[in-house]
């Protein structure tokens, strides 16, 4: 149901000039919410990578690597 349901997302926006990257996480009762949250954001920006390719990808890891020091 939920690959369906994204399916459907991808489709319509691929009518428009726009992109959306989607990211998921399922809980299981042994994780937290916030790490829900991680998990999900972290798909999230892998498939943003896979939309917007190398160049994005670049910018991104630099990006956490600098969040990540702190």
């Amino acid at each position: 149901e939920l690959m369906d349901l994204i399916a459907d997302i991808r489709s319509a926006m691929a009518k428009t000039d726009y992109t959306c990257a989607i990211g998921y996480a399922f809980y299981h009762g042994s994780v937290g919410i916030d790490k829900l949250c991680l998990l999900a954001d972290d798909m999230m920006y892998k498939d943003k990578i896979a939309i917007k390719g190398p160049e994005y990808a670049a910018k991104y890891t630099r990006q956490t690597t600098r969040t990540n020091e702190r």
